[in-house]
């Protein structure tokens, strides 16, 4: 029965919808479906990547601006300090001075720095006060706290330690951070050994044991003279 069959299929189309049936579609292989795809420049396809190579050029950058800063400004940059002890020793007019006002004496200097919380500085403390007993008369011991600056204590901390080890030796501390980018002191403790024309003999970052500071100050005291 045609007709019948004709009403059941109009009665199955939805109203309005074209008669004639889409044609099927084609399988598209992988290769393809990838010449659909419009081609995007590699400048864009990497922007991701471009993003952190260029922040981690810019952090590398400015490090090795940094360090460039730090070496440039030579140890003969001077800088505003207070003592803590030993104004005398240092020939020093004042609780307030200069580090340029240690150099006058025509000795070599050895220059430490340190911080009231720092374990390694603890360590190594004593011996430099025994090395400094024994060479007082040929070189200047300056310890210079900058714990403020470095996370590693307060003033107070370090005049405790100080009392706590008994240090005698000229000890000040830094009002602000100029030390610490002048000789570009990245970590805790170091020491440098200067020359009296105030060149870096040795420069030694962390702790420094007694036998090892002898040998180097020996040294530098056969460069000085």
């Amino acid at each position: 029965m045609p007709g019948k069959s004709k009403r059941r299929r109009n009665r199955d189309q939805e109203p309005g919808a074209p008669t004639r049936s889409a044609p099927p579609k084609r399988k598209l292989s992988t290769g393809q479906r990838r010449r659909l795809v419009p081609s995007q420049p590699w400048l864009t396809r990497n922007k991701s990547a471009l993003r952190v190579y260029g922040i981690i050029g810019a952090v590398v950058i400015g490090v090795a601006a940094l360090i460039a800063f730090g070496v440039q400004q030579s140890l003969a940059s001077d800088f505003e300090f207070s003592m803590y002890q030993g104004a005398d020793e240092l020939n020093v007019a004042s609780e307030d001075a200069n580090f340029s006002d240690i150099f006058p004496s025509a000795k070599p200097v050895v220059f430490n720095f340190w911080a009231g919380q720092c374990p390694p500085c603890r360590a190594e403390m004593p011996g430099f006060q025994r090395v400094y007993d024994d060479f007082k008369d040929e070189i200047i011991l300056f310890g210079l706290d900058v714990g403020p600056f470095m996370n590693l204590g307060s003033k107070r901390d370090a005049e405790n330690l100080l009392r706590e080890l008994n240090i005698r030796y000229p000890t000040g501390y830094s009002h602000n951070r100029d030390p610490v980018v002048q000789n570009n002191i990245i970590a805790m403790p170091t020491t440098l050994f200067i020359t009296p024309d105030g060149k870096t003999f040795r420069k030694k970052v962390g702790l420094l044991q007694e036998s090892e500071m002898r040998e180097i100050v020996q040294d530098l005291i056969d460069e000085s003279t």
